[in-house]
């Protein structure tokens, strides 16, 4: 793994997000651009999606900065549709809204992509590592050097 110009590790598992352009992004999976593609349609390309998405994870595994990036590519989609198309598609009446919400109650609920707590890392480490790094955490926090908006 090579350190890029910009300060960014490059894994061989897969391409960064700015060597491709924006048109070659839409067209890998051959996604509909105009109209919606009928409900059988989306979920074989969805189908697709999480096999290409668990064929990236596999070639990168052991590789933890590429599957952090991984990760954090996932999220940003997640955001990306969340704030984009799907507040747009969003009901403008009751009736609408209460079968939307019934639908994400049915469906198993509101999607989440849960973020990895520190104490998830410090399980992994033996106590002797888990108590040195606590001991340097708290003494980081506790002169201030801390960074809450991160």
């Amino acid at each position: 793994m090579a350190e890029s110009q910009n300060g960014h590790f490059e894994s061989k598992c897969f391409e960064p997000e700015s060597s491709k352009p924006k048109d070659a992004e839409q067209n890998d999976l051959n996604l509909p651009t105009a109209a919606p593609a009928p409900q059988e349609e989306q979920a074989d390309l969805l189908n697709e999606l999480a096999v290409l998405v668990r064929t990236i994870a596999r070639q990168c595994e052991g590789d933890e900065i590429a599957l952090l990036s991984l990760l954090r590519q996932l999220e940003a989609l997640h955001r990306e549709v969340c704030d984009g198309e799907f507040q747009s598609a969003l009901p403008e009446n009751r009736q609408a809204l209460y079968a939307l919400l019934r639908d994400i109650e049915a469906g198993g609920g509101w999607p989440y992509i849960p973020r990895m707590k520190l104490q998830g890392f410090l399980k992994r480490l033996p106590v002797a590592d888990q108590d040195a790094i606590t001991q340097i955490l708290e003494s980081s926090l506790s002169s201030g050097n801390h960074h809450p908006h991160r």
